[in-house]
């Protein structure tokens, strides 16, 4: 990381994924003139998979499919997420991987320093089957 300013909520999902989570080679990337940081990393185990991949592929296809790195935004529980705030949280990412993920997680951090992680899916998604 090179002369990032980290922002408190950026440090502490940073440091929960990092020493809690245990993922690694997380990067910081900056947009809009530094007002939002996302982070960008590799999770210890691939997480569920992204339902908008075809349901005819095995697992293995899907586990061979694709960046194993997620981004994630980090965010104060009390505030406000928009739409539109969160299409231009995928526009950003576009500008670094050409194309819009398919998924981000929201780090949502709650003023007792406690994170809890959403998905939040680009476009309609179908429901998991239990």
């Amino acid at each position: 990381m090179t002369n990032i300013q980290l922002k408190p909520l950026t440090k502490q999902v940073k440091t929960n994924l990092e020493y809690y989570n245990l993922w690694s080679d997380l990067k910081v990337y900056n947009f809009d003139n530094d007002s939002i940081q996302l982070l960008n990393g590799k999770p210890l185990e691939k997480l569920q998979p992204s339902e908008s991949i075809s349901n005819d592929k095995t697992r293995s296809e899907q586990e061979q499919q694709g960046n194993d790195r997620e981004w994630i935004f980090p965010i104060g529980m009390d505030e406000k997420l928009t739409m539109s705030q969160t299409d231009f949280v995928f526009d950003c990412i576009r500008l670094v991987e050409n194309e819009r993920p398919k998924r981000i997680i929201a780090g949502m951090v709650n003023n007792d320093g406690t994170i809890v992680y959403y998905f939040i899916h680009d476009g309609i998604v179908r429901p998991r089957k239990s």
